[in-house]
């Protein structure tokens, strides 16, 4: 088993909380697997970007194993570009917070006075920018240039595409 593998082996193990097992089951053990699966298409140059989320950097209260799950998003972001970069393979994350419609169909399940103030409702604040982006619009155009020849000398980052809400802690 070559080294690549090896690495992303060990995000295999077994986890004791079922919340922590549910995230890194939809996150980062599928995040282990695609990058070695994509490897034989992308020959020997190409783009990789996974999503994250600033909650593996800053976390957030009450959803321990979502804030693990994207903090080895992007631990494995970062070791595959590492790896990866003698083969001309750039790979970054996205790490957005913009409104969607997966969004508004959280929503409309909040209860009513929470509708009010989703954002606050779920424990976070509106971004410093002062308003919420488009997910096709703002984070799309990112994925874009992180899919582009304009990005060929960006590997390894976590880009926020969030407004400046990384800023802002919990």
């Amino acid at each position: 088993m070559g080294t690549l593998q090896q690495v992303y082996r060990l995000t295999n193990h077994r986890a004791s909380s079922s919340s922590l097992t549910n995230h890194r089951a939809s996150s980062s053990s599928g995040l282990a697997h695609s990058p070695i699966a994509s490897f034989e298409f992308l020959d020997t140059t190409g783009k990789i970007i996974n999503l994250s989320s600033a909650a593996g950097s800053r976390g957030v209260p009450g959803n321990g194993g979502y804030a693990a799950a994207k903090a080895g998003i992007d631990g494995l972001t970062r070791v595959a570009a590492m790896d990866w970069a003698i083969h001309k393979i750039n790979v970054n994350a996205l790490s957005p917070f913009a409104m969607s419609e997966a969004w508004e169909d959280y929503v409309k399940t909040m209860p009513i006075e929470a509708q009010a103030d989703p954002i606050a409702a779920v424990g976070l604040r509106t971004p410093p920018i002062g308003w919420l982006g488009d997910a096709q619009q703002h984070v799309g155009a990112a994925a874009v240039f992180l899919a582009s020849a304009d990005s060929d000398y960006i590997t390894s980052h976590i880009l926020p595409v969030d407004g400046g809400s990384i800023n802002l802690g919990v």
